[in-house]
């Protein structure tokens, strides 16, 4: 069952052919055996446990929430779970509890889904480039063979996403194949009013034809992104999946995007300056972690900072200071 589609697990739970509870006992002991990877910061036994029967009971009256009811899912650790530890992967969170769900994460719980745990990251994700702030949805995912999403900027809530750099966090989505991608997606999106970021216009919900015409489609490869330093391997996988369009017919054509080559000197100048902003929240006096130094307020918050924050969370902070103090 753990190697099923989304659509085949919740083809199987509507037929009795796996309950929600075997699955998610599954999907705990696959946890237990893999936990040498340090995957999930937090894993929410208990919570799981409790959904997932009661998941189990809908079933058997007829009344599954919908298609994700008993499905098992996990959440990145910078999204806001009400009662479950909280931490952004941070000595600076250690201990945070949110009192609320975040948007993203209420609307799978009103679907039924099954919450499983919640998932490391680098520090407030600042070391990656689940989740998609500089690519922390979408490389991870190519990196392990599954689909990485991540949505149109505004088309889901980041209510309750921890912020790291505003113009940039979109909630992402990591899923075994792109139809399961699109259910997720169908589910997620849609206006929010805690979120002012979000778009008002209604979102129609998909699904993927089985049999999909690449006879119109023409892809771009930009001629830039072959840069230097691209090992060989890529080089070789992003051929063949090139030869893999044009073999069912679409049309392959180099592009040139020239300014390429600033995009991440761009980037680290906005992002660095956005983190410098959201992280001055973090001073040990509203919640997480607080240094013992009591010398002064001001000794307290340099302490704390310099204790909570890891070097590269501290050296994203000087220097978006260093930009924005820059005339």
């Amino acid at each position: 069952m753990l190697g099923t589609s989304l659509r085949e697990a919740a083809a199987a739970l509507r037929l009795g052919q796996v309950s929600a509870t075997e699955l998610c006992q599954k999907c705990l002991s696959f946890i237990k055996e893999s936990s040498f990877l340090n995957a999930y910061i937090t894993v929410t036994e208990e919570v799981a446990l409790k959904q997932a029967a009661e998941a189990d009971k809908r079933f058997s009256q007829g009344q599954p929430l919908g298609l994700l009811d008993g499905i098992p899912f996990a959440i990145k650790d910078n999204f806001s779970t009400c009662g479950i530890e909280t931490t952004c992967a941070s000595r600076m969170l250690k201990g945070y509890i949110p009192p609320y769900n975040a948007t993203v994460v209420q609307k799978l719980f009103d679907q039924g889904a099954v919450l499983m745990g919640k998932t490391n990251l680098d520090e407030f994700a600042m070391g990656a480039l689940g989740s998609d702030t500089g690519g922390s949805t979408r490389n991870p995912a190519s990196h392990c063979g599954v689909v990485g999403l991540k949505p149109t900027y505004g088309l889901v809530s980041r209510h309750g996403l921890i912020p790291l750099v505003n113009s940039m966090d979109v909630p992402g989505i990591l899923s075994r194949c792109v139809d399961d991608a699109a259910t997720v997606l169908g589910v997620l999106a849609g206006h929010d009013p805690q979120d002012s970021t979000t778009i008002q216009d209604p979102f129609e919900t998909f699904k993927l034809p089985e049999k999909i015409s690449m006879k119109k489609l023409c892809i771009g490869i930009p001629k830039e992104y072959h840069a230097p330093g691209l090992s060989t391997e890529i080089v070789t996988l992003w051929s063949k999946a090139a030869d893999m369009f044009e073999n069912a017919g679409a049309k392959v054509v180099e592009v040139s995007l020239p300014h390429t080559p600033y995009s991440i000197v761009c980037y680290h100048v906005l992002c660095t300056s956005e983190v410098a902003s959201n992280m001055a929240r973090f001073d040990g006096l509203e919640y997480g972690h607080r240094s013992d130094v009591d010398d002064s307020t001001e000794a307290m918050y340099a302490a704390t900072r310099r204790e909570g924050f890891n070097e590269v969370v501290r050296g994203r902070i000087l220097s978006g200071n260093y930009f924005l103090l820059k005339q």
